[in-house]
C-alpha cells in the first residue's frame, strides 16, 4: 500500500522539529508532543520537512494540515464511536478499504439481507454494481429505505472492524437515527446477524409504510430548533421537528403538502429549507404503521446489555442495562424525534472530546462542528471523509489524528498493509 503514516515524539517542538529534519521518526509515550506525517504517491518526506517550519511557528496546541497532524495538549484515553443513518449512502462505499481488512461479514450479510427482503439482487449488488452497470440507476435503487439501512449497516460493520483492526476501540458510542442499530451492534449489544436482520427488517417496513398513501415528507432547515418553533406557532404548521441535529440545521416532518407549504414560510423569515429525498415523514407519528411491526421483530431477536454505553435518540441520554427497555425505545424511535443534539451533550458532560465516524461520508462529522459545545480539546473526524473518493487516505488520516491525540492505533499495522 502506498500510503504511510510517519510518527514522531518529543518533549518540545523544538525537539521534534530537529527530530524530524533528521528524519528520526521515533516516538515514546511519555512524550508531551506528538506529530504524524501521512505519505502518498503526490508527497515525500522532503517536500514536508522543506515547508514544516512555517507550521511550527503557530501557537496552536494542534495543527492540521493536508498530511499533517501536530498536537500538544492534554492526551486522550478514550474515543466515541459515531453512526450515521439513511443518506449516507452511496454506490461502492467501503470497496477499497475491504481489499484490506479480512472479513466474511460481506457473505453472512447477504444471506440474512435475501432472507428478509426476498430480493433477487444480494447486497453486495447492491452496494457494489460492478463497472458495467448504470451508475445513476445503482444510486437510485441503493436509495431505497429498504436497501440503504442494512447497506449503511454493512459498510459501518466494516468501518468498525478496521478501526479496532488497528488498535481502536470506542468507549462509547452514538448513532443518529438508523445509527442507533449501528452503534448498538459496536457496542456488543448485537451480534452480526442479529444487527444486519434488525436493519434489513427495519428498512423493509419502514419503506412498506409509505406504499399506497402518502406518509408525509421532510425538510432540513438552515436554523436552530428555537427559531424554526417559533416559525411552526406563529404560521399554525402541523409541522414536527423530526431530528435535533445541531444549532444550525434541524429537519422536520409533516404530511406532504404542509411540507410544500411551509418550504416558502420558512423563506419569508430568512430560513432555508431543503427537501429531503425520503419516502416518508420519518420520525413522526405519520409512519406509525412500521412501529408496531418493527417491536413485534425485535422481541424475536436476542439483544444484550451495551459493553460500553450507547446513546438513545428518543431519551436523549444513554440506554439503560434493561434490554426490553431498550428495545421499547428503538420501537418509538421510529415515530418519535431524533435527539441527536442531546446526545452529543450527554457524550461530552461524560468527558468525552474525541469522536470518530464509523461508517459511509461525514455527515455527522459536521453536524458535530457545528455543536455548541466548546473545548479546546475536541475533536470529530471522519473515517470516510471524502466521501469515497480518496478512502485509504481518509482512513490513514484518522489513525494518524488518534495518535497525536494520545489513543495509540496500530501504525506499524497500518504501514506493513498490502
Amino acid at each position: 500500500m502506498n500510503i504511510k503514516i510517519y510518527t514522531a515524539s518529543a518533549d518540545t517542538k523544538k525537539n521534534l522539529k530537529n527530530k524530524i529534519k533528521n528524519k528520526d521518526f521515533t516516538n515514546d509515550s511519555a512524550d508531551t508532543v506528538r506529530a504524524a506525517l501521512i505519505t502518498d504517491n503526490d508527497f515525500t518526506i522532503n517536500d514536508f520537512i522543506q515547508n514544516i517550519e512555517t507550521e511550527f511557528e503557530k501557537e496552536e496546541k494542534f495543527i492540521k494540515s493536508e498530511n499533517f497532524y501536530l498536537y500538544s495538549g492534554k492526551k486522550h484515553e478514550k474515543a466515541c464511536f459515531l453512526f450515521p443513518g439513511q443518506g449516507s449512502q452511496y454506490t461502492n462505499m467501503g470497496k477499497d478499504l475491504k481489499k484490506i481488512i479480512k472479513t466474511d461479514i460481506y457473505k453472512k450479510a447477504d444471506e440474512i439481507f435475501s432472507n428478509v427482503s426476498k430480493k433477487e439482487k444480494s447486497l453486495n449488488e447492491l452496494i457494489f454494481p460492478g463497472p458495467d452497470k448504470d451508475l445513476k440507476e445503482a444510486e437510485e435503487e441503493l436509495k431505497s429505505t429498504d436497501n440503504a439501512q442494512p447497506a449503511i449497516g454493512l459498510t459501518s460493520a466494516l468501518y468498525t472492524k478496521a478501526l479496532k483492526d488497528y488498535g481502536i476501540y470506542p468507549s462509547a458510542a452514538a448513532g443518529h437515527s438508523f445509527g442507533e442499530i449501528s452503534a448498538l451492534y459496536s457496542a456488543g449489544s448485537l451480534d452480526f446477524e442479529n444487527f444486519i436482520y434488525t436493519a434489513s427488517v427495519r428498512g423493509k417496513l419502514m419503506s412498506e409504510c409509505s406504499k399506497d398513501k402518502d406518509s408525509g415528507k421532510m425538510m432540513a432547515v438552515l436554523g436552530s430548533a428555537e427559531k424554526i418553533k417559533e416559525v411552526i406557532e406563529n404560521e399554525n404548521l402541523n409541522l414536527i421537528i423530526a431530528n435535533y441535529n445541531s444549532p444550525k440545521q434541524n429537519v422536520v416532518s409533516g404530511e406532504s403538502q404542509e411540507i410544500d407549504k411551509a418550504g416558502k414560510i420558512f423563506r419569508k423569515y430568512k430560513l432555508k429549507g431543503i427537501s429531503l429525498p425520503v419516502s416518508a415523514a420519518f420520525h413522526s407519528p405519520l409512519v406509525k404503521d412500521a412501529a408496531d411491526p418493527f417491536s413485534k421483530s425485535l422481541n424475536e431477536i436476542t439483544l444484550n446489555s451495551p459493553e460500553i454505553p450507547v446513546t438513545s435518540n428518543t431519551a436523549g441520554d444513554f440506554h439503560k442495562k434493561d434490554t426490553k427497555n431498550i428495545k421499547t425505545l428503538l420501537s418509538d424511535q421510529l415515530i418519535s424525534p431524533v435527539l441527536f443534539t442531546q446526545n452529543l451533550k450527554t457524550l461530552f458532560e461524560e468527558g468525552f472530546r474525541v469522536f470518530i465516524e464509523a461508517g459511509p461520508k461525514k455527515v455527522l462529522t459536521d453536524l458535530g462542528k457545528q455543536s455548541d459545545l466548546s473545548d479546546e480539546n475536541f475533536f470529530f473526524a471522519s473515517a470516510d471523509e471524502s466521501g469515497g473518493k480518496k478512502p485509504l487516505k481518509d482512513f490513514a488520516s484518522v489513525l494518524a489524528l488518534l495518535y497525536v491525540l494520545g489513543l495509540n492505533p496500530d501504525i506499524d499495522k497500518w504501514n506493513k498493509s498490502e
